[in-house]
């Protein structure tokens, strides 16, 4: 396997792994919500719900930090090489391709 393909894989298993975990929290906290709970601070399941909200937290935390920068570099990934880039300096009569015939 090439060096790009193992990196394409672990980013793509990361992402699957990232999308099922935020899915699977919200899913679990939709579900348990109305539980029967006996109203300590030590209810098992309010405890399980607390931890997954927790998790959907940091998510949003680091989709906040991440997605400008991520977003800037697949701009700039997108665009370079694509986007003209003027300097007068460099345009001569030889780089223009100019006879200059008197």
């Amino acid at each position: 396997m090439d060096r790009p393909d193992i990196k394409r894989t672990i980013f793509l298993a990361l992402t699957i792994c990232f999308c099922l975990t935020a899915l699977f929290s919200g899913a679990f906290i939709y579900t348990h919500l109305d539980h029967d709970c006996t109203g300590s601070e030590n209810c098992p399941e309010c405890i399980q719900i607390r931890g997954a909200q927790n998790l959907l937290e940091q998510l949003k935390n680091v989709l906040i930090s991440v997605l400008p920068a991520v977003s800037i570099a697949l701009f700039a990934h997108g665009t370079v090489g694509k986007i003209p880039v003027f300097y007068p300096a460099l345009l001569t009569a030889v780089t223009l391709k100019t006879r200059l015939n008197n």
